[in-house]
Formats: C-alpha cells, sequence, structure tokens
C-alpha cells in the first residue's frame, strides 16, 4: 500500500532491544507484515545514509537534548551505498510523541548547491508547525553538514492499516562531517556506536522503531507484551554528536574541519 509521508502524522516509539526479543517481533508481524518497497530480498534490508545538518551552535541537537516539546531537524538521506539514485531532503518533525516529515526527492547532481539558500517561494516558509520544506531551513539558519549516519535496516508495513510500519536498524554506524558535503563515507571513517557502551546495555542492541498513525493498532500494543518491551529514545543524530564531543579525538571538531 503506497502512503504519502508528507500527509501522516505518526507515533513513532522506540526500543532498544536484544537479538532474541527482535526475533520475537519478526516471528508476530511476519503473518499481517510484508518487507517494504526498499527492501532487498536477497539480503533482507537496506543500507540507509543521513547527513545531518546544524548550526554552528548545534541549535537542532541541543533542541533533542533538552527534549523540547515541539522540534524539527534537517537531513538529506539516501538509500544504499550509492547517492546516484537520488536524494531525500527532509525536515523531520515531532511534537510530543507525534512525528510527521515534508520530504521529497532531488537529483543527486544537484547537491551540494542546494545548501545555497534560494529566493523564497510562494507563501512564507513557516507555518504553526514550522518551516515547510528542507530549502526553508536553509534560508532561514545558517546550516551545514555536521554528521554522516549509517545503518542496516530491516523495515516492514502493515497489510492491514492504512499506515503501519515496523523497522529494525542494526550496524549503526556515524562520523563527524566537519562541513564537507561529500555524499559518501569511507568506511574506515565510520565507527560504530549500537555497541554495549554507547547503548549503555549489556550487548549490542537492535534499535526497534513501532510507527502508526495516532490511533493506535492492536498489534501494536501486542508486540510490546509479546517481547516484553519497554519504550526508550535513541536520536541517532544526538547519540552521534555526543560521541565525537566527548571522544579525545573528536572533541571541539564536530564543525571544524
Amino acid at each position: 500500500m503506497s502512503v504519502d509521508l508528507n500527509k501522516i502524522r505518526r507515533y513513532e516509539r522506540k526500543y532498544l532491544i536484544t537479538p532474541e526479543q527482535a526475533e520475537t517481533v519478526r516471528e508476530f508481524i511476519r503473518g499481517f507484515m510484508a518487507p517494504d518497497s526498499h527492501t532487498d530480498l536477497a539480503i533482507g534490508g537496506y543500507t540507509v545514509n543521513n547527513l545531518y545538518l546544524d548550526t554552528p551552535d548545534l541549535f537542532f541537537y541541543n533542541e533533542v537534548k533538552r527534549r523540547r516539546l515541539r522540534r524539527f531537524k534537517p537531513r538529506m538521506r539516501y538509500y544504499g551505498d550509492d547517492p546516484s539514485g537520488g536524494l531525500w531532503l527532509e525536515v523531520k518533525n515531532k511534537y510530543a510523541e507525534i512525528v510527521w516529515k515534508n520530504r521529497h526527492r532531488v537529483a543527486a547532481k544537484l547537491w551540494p548547491g542546494l545548501l545555497e539558500p534560494q529566493p523564497a517561494g510562494d507563501g512564507p516558509p513557516v507555518s504553526i508547525e514550522g518551516p515547510r520544506t528542507f530549502e526553508d531551513v536553509v534560508g532561514l539558519f545558517p546550516v551545514q553538514p555536521v554528521m554522516h549516519v549509517r545503518y542496516f535496516r530491516q523495515a516492514w508495513v502493515s497489510e492491514l492499516d492504512n499506515y503501519g510500519r515496523v523497522t529494525f536498524d542494526t550496524r549503526l554506524r556515524c562520523r563527524p562531517a566537519f562541513g564537507s558535503t561529500d555524499l559518501v563515507a569511507p568506511e574506515d571513517e565510520l565507527g560504530y556506536y549500537d555497541d554495549a557502551v554507547t547503548t549503555m546495555a549489556h550487548d549490542s542492541m537492535v534499535l526497534l522503531e513501532v510507527k502508526t498513525e495516532t490511533l493506535v493498532p492492536w498489534w501494536a500494543i501486542e508486540i510490546t507484551k509479546r517481547a516484553e518491551l519497554w519504550q526508550r529514545g535513541f536520536s541517532k543524530y544526538g547519540y552521534g554528536v555526543e560521541r565525537y564531543l566527548t571522544h579525545p579525538e573528536g572533541q571541539g571538531r564536530v564543525l571544524r574541519a
């Protein structure tokens, strides 16, 4: 079922779980969910690359850190190892537990010119919900690339609902971008941060996300019961920044090359 994510207001709940809990969830959802459209069936998932943008004083990171009730952050995303297939420019908005996105796809050849502020289009760039588009954020804030995050995702979509989605993220890696607009991060520059130390757990964990429309379906509740899940926030961008803000080799170099 094709859904326009720009029109969906959803609940997004995150859980750090063990591989055993992840398998319990997979076994349960196989009966009414199918792999999403990006899935490479040969490997059972796909790689996601996110390039997060922020201001020199890390405005968007600090909004997450302070747990602002209403916040948003800009990012660029592409799927797989090669960005030539196209880039998704996104503004991810959050109010309490409700999340929505403004995103659209562009050709990779337009990058990095998209980071140059453009003349405003028709209508105001900011509504009551915040900036409308990625380009609006670029025009309003002095943003530059701060963190490149890469992970492997297994994603399932509900065949029972208009919108329902369950994702399993592993192999979480990141590197500071230092303002560079490079789209491809070399493998040897990416550090893992789904490890026990970073996640404050006994073992490397799986990041489970359960995404539903605002009327939470029965199966979302059943998942938490069957796998004995406890909700926990986990910002991929936030953890990445903290890793390099506190690491001796990265401290103070999040934005400066």
